[in-house]
């Protein structure tokens, strides 16, 4: 949404008539947002296991990490969707239109197995999916070294997403965006 209100904003354009390239730009903002995150992650993890004494029954630096790799996922697709989008009001459409779906259909709000098959092949598509099934069985007591296919794969959809905004971004000949 940063980037957005940027462009919009024509902050944007001067940033990008000084010697700071697009790609600088776009690779500053995603490292900044995946630190924030990651603050977040920190804090929010110390805070439901210190004051409130809730015991995820993962340790935190394993919680801490599977969150991490999620939020790598998460910044990657917010810069899909800012890629493909000419507006603050366009981003926020799109974002509603594809987090809160893939959530409920990853099995956010109830189990997959509750679901068709189709829908529990479709839900396997989503990074929330993954992230689900590794907390489930890390919770289990399963070691994190037997889940790195799980953790390899929110790589991919980390590393997938940033190849398309990348390609996207390198595609774009408008000189009023990124």
């Amino acid at each position: 949404g940063i980037m957005m209100k940027e462009r919009e904003n024509r902050t944007y354009l001067r940033i990008a008539s000084s010697p700071v390239s697009a790609k600088a730009y776009v690779q500053s903002n995603l490292i900044v947002c995946f630190a924030v995150l990651l603050m977040q992650i920190a804090v929010t993890v110390a805070f439901m296991t210190g004051a409130l004494g809730i015991d995820p029954g993962v340790g935190f630096g394993t919680l801490f990490l599977l969150l991490a790799l999620f939020a790598l996922a998460a910044v990657s697709l917010s810069t899909v969707i800012v890629a493909f989008s000419d507006s603050s009001m366009t981003v926020a459409g799109i974002q509603n239109l594809i987090i809160l779906p893939s959530s409920i259909l990853a099995g956010c709000m109830f189990p997959v197995t509750a679901m068709p098959e189709a829908m529990q092949r479709i839900a396997a598509l989503m990074p929330q999916y993954w992230v689900l099934q590794t907390l489930g069985e890390l919770q289990e007591g399963a070691p994190l070294a037997s889940l790195s296919v799980n953790l390899l794969l929110l790589l991919a959809f980390a590393a997938a997403f940033s190849l398309i905004a990348a390609y996207r971004f390198g595609r774009n000949n408008d000189t009023t965006s990124y």
